[in-house]
């Protein structure tokens, strides 16, 4: 295993608790994936834009919100430069 995983190495091991990508989006230096069981998000996060309480930059994927959010509930999610957004079904 790489001493830090790329986000493909993440999504790969860690398929059976993320399951199938279902949404992306990118934004300036951050991405944010919706999967069946939960969304996550890696890169930049200067502004909170990963959206998981902290300022501190994420080089692997990291569950979005407090809890692991159940995304049957999210449809869509698009990114600004220091911002994204979701929208439910």
């Amino acid at each position: 295993m790489p001493q830090h995983p790329s986000a493909v190495y993440w999504f790969t091991e860690n398929k059976h608790h993320f399951g199938d990508i279902v949404g992306l989006g990118a934004g300036l230096h951050f991405s944010v994936a919706i999967g069946e069981k939960g969304t996550v998000a890696w890169g930049w996060n200067s502004k909170g834009q990963l959206g998981e309480g902290t300022v501190a930059n994420s080089a692997e994927p990291v569950y979005v919100g407090r809890h692991r959010l159940s995304s049957p509930k999210l449809q869509m999610v698009s990114c600004g430069t220091m911002h994204s957004l979701a929208i439910e079904r």
